[in-house]
């Protein structure tokens, strides 16, 4: 009998690897890391919220190409790129790899003692806006086309 991977069996538009449970955070529903992660979207259109506290890079690979690399620090960034489909419906990974992570509890004295990378919000299917993001967080482009990040 065959094995069938996370990508076969996902429910719903997005199914999470690596992220704590979902938080509120100026009023968006955004997931931490710990440390590198990985999300699984279906093809198309995907808009992808990132933030860290902290100055880092992170970079942004599909497993149909590069996407992006991102400098974080105290804003929000959000990004859309179009995942091409593959002629199975299988879904897409994108790994998300920031530089570094931290421990709020360690940095500032905050009560929480988890090992956070970046906070992420993704948005899928029909899930994601006609129109592009904001200006000043908008960007983004199909993957699949070879480009260095």
């Amino acid at each position: 009998r065959e094995r069938l991977s996370l990508a076969q069996w996902r429910a719903g538009d997005v199914t999470y690897e690596g992220f704590y449970p979902p938080e509120r955070m100026d009023g968006r529903e955004m997931r931490w890391s710990a440390g590198s992660a990985a999300v699984l979207v279906a093809p198309g259109d995907v808009e992808l919220t990132l933030f860290s506290p902290v100055p880092q890079d992170v970079l942004l690979v599909s497993d149909a190409g590069p996407l992006d690399k991102l400098r974080l620090g105290g804003e929000p960034a959000s990004r859309r790129y179009r995942l091409p489909d593959a002629g199975d419906g299988r879904a897409r990974t994108i790994f998300i790899m920031p530089e570094t992570a931290f421990v709020p509890m360690a940095q500032s004295g905050a009560p929480d003692p988890r090992l956070l990378g970046v906070a992420l919000g993704v948005r899928a299917g029909r899930d994601v806006p006609e129109e592009a993001p904001a200006p000043g967080g908008a960007g983004g482009r199909e993957a699949g086309r070879g480009e260095e990040p």
